[in-house]
């Protein structure tokens, strides 16, 4: 699934990477676990910067209280399209 970045956003043990709109109006979450964040750090570098960048993710869509969510453990199925 691809959308353009729009807010990296902290929770309590997760990052939530919002397409097309920031919270609570995104298209499709990219849930990342903070255990596995470091790994995408490493990959990317800080993902604040490629707000506004097309992104795409692959894994697993979930319906979670009516907000689509894909949960990304692995960097390499989360992709920056430039």
């Amino acid at each position: 699934m691809c959308g353009v970045l729009k807010q990296v956003k902290q929770a309590f043990n997760q990052m939530y990477l919002n397409l097309d709109n920031p919270y609570p109006k995104q298209n499709l979450s990219t849930l990342v676990w903070n255990d596995d964040y470091p790994k995408f750090q490493e990959r990317f570098g800080n993902l604040n910067q490629f707000v506004n960048t097309r992104v795409c993710a692959r894994g697993l869509i979930v319906d979670y209280k009516d907000s689509l969510q894909i949960n990304v453990k692995n960097p390499q199925f989360f992709r920056i399209m430039k």
